[in-house]
């Protein structure tokens, strides 16, 4: 997550609202083996946005990501 919150805070610098869409992973072909982004990687992506200060987020990883959990470092 550090790397989502030094992109998050660099955009937020340069101007809070431009619009940033979140989305996630989505295995296809080669990479069937790998999980989607889990839900609760893109709830910490959401708040690290808002935290920066970020006011045109776009989340478009609703209605698919995993349940897998995995390690969000």
């Amino acid at each position: 997550m550090s790397e989502v919150r030094r992109r998050t805070d660099f955009i937020a610098s340069c101007d809070p609202t431009i619009p940033t869409a979140l989305l996630g992973f989505i295995p296809h072909h080669m990479t069937s083996g790998l999980p989607c982004t889990a839900r609760a990687h893109t709830d910490a992506t959401v708040k690290a946005t808002q935290k920066a200060g970020l006011t045109n987020i776009r989340d478009r990883n609703k209605g698919f990501p995993s349940s897998r959990e995995y390690n969000l470092q």
